[in-house]
C-alpha cells in the first residue's frame, strides 16, 4: 500500500535540492506578479490606493514569516542541529517578500506619496533587505549552533527594523 503525501503536487520532487528550487521558483513567481501588478496598476488612476494598501498589509506577512523563521532557527541553534535547506528556502522567500515591499515603496515614492520621515523609512527598508544575505554570508562556515543563533537574531532584527519603518511612516 502506497502512502499518500500531503505535499502539493508542484512541490513534490525527488530530492531536497529540487524542493528548494521549487520553493524559490514559487517565490520568484510571486515577486514577478507583484512587479507586474504594480506596473499594470501604474496606468490606472485609482490604483495608488491599492498599492498603498498592499504596501501596508505586506508588512504583516513579513513579520509573520520572519517571526516563524526566527523561532525555527533559534530552536535549531539551541538543539545544535544543522540548518537545513528548508530554513534557507524560507529565508529566501522572506527576502523576496521584503524585496517586493521595497518595489512597492519605490513605486509609491515615484508617484509622490511620501512617509513622514522618508529618509529613515528608506534606510530601514534597505537595512531589512540586506540583513539576511549578510547573515547568510557570515554564518556559512560556522558550527550548527552558531549558524542557527545567527539566523535567529538576523530574523528578529528584520522584524524589529520592519516595525521601526512603520513608526517612521506614521504621523
Amino acid at each position: 500500500m502506497q502512502s499518500r503525501s500531503i505535499v502539493p503536487v508542484g512541490i513534490r520532487s525527488r530530492s531536497n535540492k529540487e524542493r528548494r528550487n521549487n520553493l524559490q521558483w514559487y517565490a520568484a513567481v510571486y515577486l514577478y506578479h507583484t512587479i507586474a501588478c504594480a506596473i499594470h496598476l501604474r496606468y490606472n488612476p485609482g490604483a495608488m490606493e491599492h498599492i498603498l494598501r498592499l504596501h501596508a498589509n505586506l508588512l504583516f506577512t513579513i513579520l509573520l514569516v520572519f517571526s516563524v523563521l526566527a523561532l525555527w532557527a533559534l530552536i535549531l541553534g539551541l538543539l545544535r542541529r544543522p540548518v537545513g535547506a528548508w530554513l534557507h528556502s524560507g529565508m529566501a522567500i522572506g527576502v523576496l517578500l521584503v524585496l517586493s515591499e521595497c518595489v512597492l515603496g519605490v513605486i509609491l515614492l515615484m508617484r509622490g506619496l511620501l512617509p513622514l520621515r522618508p529618509e529613515m523609512h528608506i534606510l530601514y527598508g534597505i537595512i531589512a533587505l540586506l540583513t539576511i544575505p549578510i547573515a547568510h554570508s557570515s554564518a556559512r562556515n560556522r558550527e550548527p549552533r552558531s549558524q542557527g543563533l545567527m539566523y535567529a537574531f538576523a530574523c528578529m532584527f528584520v522584524c524589529i527594523i520592519a516595525l521601526r519603518a512603520v513608526e517612521m511612516a506614521r504621523p
